[in-house]
């Protein structure tokens, strides 16, 4: 199995981890909520 993570991949996940927030991840690296959940998912399962 590949795992091919992207820098977004790591700056999402670094925010959520910072904020504790999704929406204020979302907010930090400019893009919606659910374009941030989704990137988070895509690391999560690879997918």
């Amino acid at each position: 199995m590949s795992m091919d993570v992207e820098l977004r991949h790591l700056r999402a996940f670094t925010a959520v981890a910072r904020h504790r927030s999704f929406s204020r991840a979302a907010e930090e690296l400019l893009i919606t909520q659910p374009t941030l959940s989704r990137t988070i998912a895509q690391l999560e399962g690879n997918t």
